[in-house]
């Protein structure tokens, strides 16, 4: 719902200063969580909760059978490895949720980190684990990426105009693409808005130009 994107978008300005504020580990998580569904529902074309023990916080769809998994963390002091860790555990839990859904034959290329406050040796850490546990596992073709604060700000505002958003929102197929390419990146902590700027445009062909260049070989 846009009601829900517009108020997701204000608190993403100021999440560091408001996660910082709240006493818990526990419900900093739920107001991380609950904006990254504000957005992630918008601008993709659904998001479904998941929330629960054993299970990623959720499931994003591209297109009908397109998707991407997904889980919140909105660390402050703790790192993403002591976070992913399974209790009394060295093994990531992360791996195991990737494992399942593959079993239950969901499409889905793509894990992703939604954090605050992760930097990308934090990740890095994490990322080589996952690859290795993801071999034992015989588990292929998912690719792993974090996406911190600050970029998921820059792309949610991207929807602000409602302009850009009907635009973006008639053209998914092609959103899809480039945010394919951006999460093969890995660690994605700022984005250039300008990527979006073709969607739905088509191709410009400037038939001026091309006149002048004629007549100056004619």
């Amino acid at each position: 719902m846009k009601s829900n994107f517009d108020n997701s978008l204000a608190e993403l300005k100021n999440i560091r200063v408001k996660l910082s504020k709240i006493g818990t580990s526990k419900k900093k998580g739920e107001v991380w969580e609950r904006i990254c569904i504000g957005v992630l529902d918008y601008i993709f074309k659904e998001t479904l909760p998941l929330s629960n023990s054993y299970l990623p916080d959720g499931i994003t769809y591209f297109q009908e059978d397109d998707s991407m998994l997904w889980d919140s963390k909105g660390l402050r002091k703790t790192s993403l490895l002591q976070s992913t860790r399974k209790k009394n555990s060295k093994t990531i839990k992360d791996t195991f949720y990737i494992k399942a859904f593959k079993n239950k034959k969901f499409n889905f290329k793509y894990y992703i980190f939604i954090t605050v406050g992760v930097k990308k040796e934090d990740f890095e850490r994490v990322l080589e684990k996952m690859i290795k546990e993801l071999a034992k596992l015989n588990v292929k073709d998912v690719k792993i990426a974090c996406v911190t604060d600050k970029y998921l700000k820059k792309l949610a505002e991207v929807f602000k105009s409602q302009d850009d958003s009907s635009r973006i929102h008639k053209n998914l197929g092609q959103f899809a693409e480039i945010m394919k390419r951006e999460f093969d990146k890995s660690y994605l902590d700022d984005l250039d808005k300008k990527i979006f700027d073709k969607i739905g445009k088509g191709r410009v062909i400037n038939e001026s130009e091309l006149r002048k260049e004629v007549k100056s070989l004619s």
